[in-house]
């Protein structure tokens, strides 16, 4: 999504193309600081193309995945619905649901259903996929 839109590849801390739940070594930075260039170069893409949510959304859960890896995974407050938790601590799998759909639940652009056909392939596949490695 992200090449399709911008016709780079994101730097720093995103995951390069042969990355694979068997070979995370190509995706992730245990710098702190490249992923933090990374949000900085996102937000800005974010700001200067808004139109291009969903491309940043996928560089985002990029992103978000590095994050919990090198600081912890992030929850929701109980009870909390999305827009009441502060972006920075959306989930990758969040971020990835946004791209999919085209935009946030909020939004008149989202498509409901690609969101629920990518939750439904998290649950059936991906979940029980990173349980068996």
């Amino acid at each position: 999504m992200w090449t399709g839109r911008f016709h780079d590849l994101l730097p720093f801390a995103a995951p390069v193309q042969e990355a694979t739940s068997s070979r995370p070594e190509l995706a992730l930075t245990p710098d702190p600081i490249e992923l933090d260039r990374l949000a900085t170069l996102l937000d800005n893409r974010m700001r200067t193309a808004p139109d291009a949510f969903p491309a940043v959304a996928a560089g985002l859960a990029c992103w978000a995945t590095n994050r919990d890896l090198l600081r912890g995974h992030l929850t929701f407050p109980d009870g909390a619905e999305e827009g009441e938790v502060d972006s920075e601590d959306w989930e990758a799998s969040y971020f990835a649901s946004i791209a999919l759909a085209g935009g946030a639940v909020w939004e008149k652009a989202a498509d409901p259903t690609r969101r629920r056909a990518f939750w439904l392939w998290y649950l059936r596949d991906a979940v029980p996929a990173s349980y068996a490695v």
